[in-house]
């Protein structure tokens, strides 16, 4: 979901580099709203499991861990507000997905979709096309992180991307940073170090 399409800009440079192209659409997708729900396998032959699965869910867990990983937890103001919310209103909201959690329908991020697409362009493409560049991609990097708390992926990545060009995160002039919660982003910020 949310490093698909960076994932996309990376593999279409990556293509470029090799010499299989010179011009590519890149892009990503994002519809957290249409998210199926999901049935696993019966556990038996002829049984069936009637219980059903949000496939969004689990990243609604990671907002507490990282919390209670990092130390994170007072945020001032959220991406969606609602008019008339007081702090009252919000302290009697139920934690739905653990008991005495801290995710509340008052403070998780919304559900949203979204889209974007990019033309990605070797040197020689560029000239030939009269383009106008408005950034050079270096590398690009994934790692795995532990799934209970995927959030922080940023962090490994970032740093093997920045060993292998030689260049440290404060070197950079924009930092685009996924956000699932404000405790994730800044967790990320701080631990590379940038906030």
């Amino acid at each position: 979901l949310c490093g698909s399409g960076m994932d996309a800009i990376i593999i279409a440079a990556r293509a470029i580099k090799a010499g299989e192209a010179e011009l590519m659409i890149s892009g990503g997708v994002e519809s957290m709203s249409r998210a199926p729900f999901v049935m696993p396998k019966a556990e038996t032959a002829f049984s069936r499991n009637a219980e059903i699965h949000d496939t969004t869910i689990g990243w609604r867990f990671v907002n507490p861990l990282m919390q209670e990983q990092y130390g994170i937890a007072v945020v001032s103001k959220d991406e969606h507000p609602r008019g008339g919310t007081t702090i009252e209103t919000l302290a009697k909201l139920p934690t739905p997905f653990r008991q005495g959690g801290t995710v509340t329908a008052g403070n998780a991020s919304g559900v949203n979709d979204g889209a974007a697409a990019l033309i990605v362009a070797s040197e020689a493409a560029v000239k030939k096309y009269g383009l106008t560049p408005i950034a050079r991609i270096l590398g690009g990097a994934v790692a795995g992180v532990v799934p209970r708390i995927m959030g922080i992926g940023p962090v490994p990545a970032t740093q093997k991307l920045c060993a292998r060009i030689g260049l440290k995160p404060a070197d950079l002039d924009v930092i685009e940073l996924n956000e699932a919660f404000a405790s994730q982003a800044i967790a990320v910020l701080r631990q590379l170090g940038i906030a």
